[in-house]
């Protein structure tokens, strides 16, 4: 860093001798080469969002909404995994400094959930078969349940480089059916 400027430390092939170029930001490119912007969309099997550009001098707080639009999926599965079984129900992100905090929501909406099923909705930091952070469905053995939103919340500490925040999912033996349109997550 040089009079508040960060500034390369070594001479960049086709580009500045060492002290003369000055740090911008971070990309990162797809398999195709091309840097990906996308804040999400609605999709079958979720509209993933990429933000695969971070500004190092003018920042600004961006939120992106990934909602998967499959009318209804039923599960049985016994460890976690991703949402709908899609790695896009994920929302993708570069940060160049670590100095910003990330915040997840997902909401995930359940329904037709039988007497002693146990599940739960959630969000994995650079996992697909881990929860950081989830909220359960637990019903009593002789109630079910005909609707339930589910919705977790959470918050990281500033993360350097390329991560990816996965909404996931699991039940017991039992069935869980959830319905499209509800498991969200936000930057």
């Amino acid at each position: 860093m040089q009079d508040g400027i960060w500034l390369n430390s070594i001479d960049i092939t086709n580009g500045p001798a060492a002290h003369r170029g000055t740090y911008v930001g971070t990309t990162r490119s797809e398999a195709d080469s091309t840097i990906a912007w996308s804040r999400g969309s609605s999709a079958a099997g979720g509209g993933a969002a990429k933000l695969n550009v971070w500004n190092m001098y003018n920042r600004v707080t961006i939120s992106a909404i990934v909602i998967d639009s499959t009318s209804a999926w039923s599960v049985i599965v016994v460890s976690p995994r991703p949402v709908n079984n899609s790695n896009n129900n994920r929302v993708s992100f570069v940060d160049g400094m670590a100095e910003n905090s990330v915040q997840a929501t997902a909401r995930a909406t359940a329904t037709g959930i039988g007497t002693g099923t146990n599940g739960c909705s959630g969000v994995a930091l650079d996992s697909t078969t881990v929860f950081d952070a989830q909220t359960y469905v637990l019903t009593a053995s002789t109630v079910g349940i005909a609707d339930l939103t589910l919705t977790t919340h959470t918050a990281y500490a500033p993360q350097l480089g390329f991560h990816f925040i996965q909404a996931l999912e699991f039940t017991d033996s039992k069935i869980i059916t959830f319905t499209g349109g509800g498991a969200r997550r936000g930057l």
